[in-house]
């Protein structure tokens, strides 16, 4: 069901040491707020923001690690929730405090609506960007500009991603509506 007001979510996930045979000991909490503002003729801007951490990290094991969605694949993950060039596991943390962005802004033809033979093609322009950081010491963003509504299911989109102070990597991302949450 829709609605005018942003998605607000909290989560909270407790290691219990000694139960059902668990060595684990560890607090996490996550907050996140998520909207789409509808711009009229502008497009539609979407944002996914997000804190977290550990209170308690005194036994973690990997897969209770604070990981970050990452993508190797040529086909995209969904954009609003993921990192486009971001290694697996890469930056994976038990950190006391993270932060994450995405948005994206969909022109919804906006501007290709203006030049005659593209409008005819019926594609419309995306860019966005996506950041994470960790503990102000280690962070990585990527940037990225698109074409969607091509056959009115995919979407491509050049990105760039830079970490830790230099330039990473940049590649393309092919999506399909409906799929990778477009």
């Amino acid at each position: 069901i829709g609605s005018v007001y942003p998605l607000f979510s909290i989560s909270y996930a407790k290691g219990l040491n000694g139960v059902m045979g668990s060595d684990v000991d560890y607090d996490r909490w996550k907050f996140s707020v998520k909207d789409d503002i509808n711009a009229r003729l502008a497009g539609v801007f979407s944002y996914h923001i997000a804190a977290g951490g550990f209170l308690n990290n005194r036994k973690v094991e990997l897969p209770d690690y604070q990981h970050f969605n990452g993508n190797q694949l040529l086909t995209a993950t969904e954009y609003l929730n993921s990192f486009q060039l971001s290694p697996y596991y890469a930056r994976s943390t038990t950190a006391k405090l993270y932060g994450t962005l995405n948005i994206e802004h969909h022109f919804n033809g906006f501007l290709t609506n203006k030049i005659p033979f593209v409008k005819k093609l019926n594609i419309y322009l995306v860019a966005g960007g996506n950041a994470f950081v960790v503990d102000k010491n280690i962070y990585y963003y990527e940037i990225f500009a698109g074409i969607e509504n091509i056959l009115k299911i995919i979407r491509i989109d050049y990105i760039r991603g830079y970490g830790d102070q230099h330039f990473y990597d940049y590649g393309i991302r092919i999506g399909f509506r409906g799929i990778t949450g477009n």
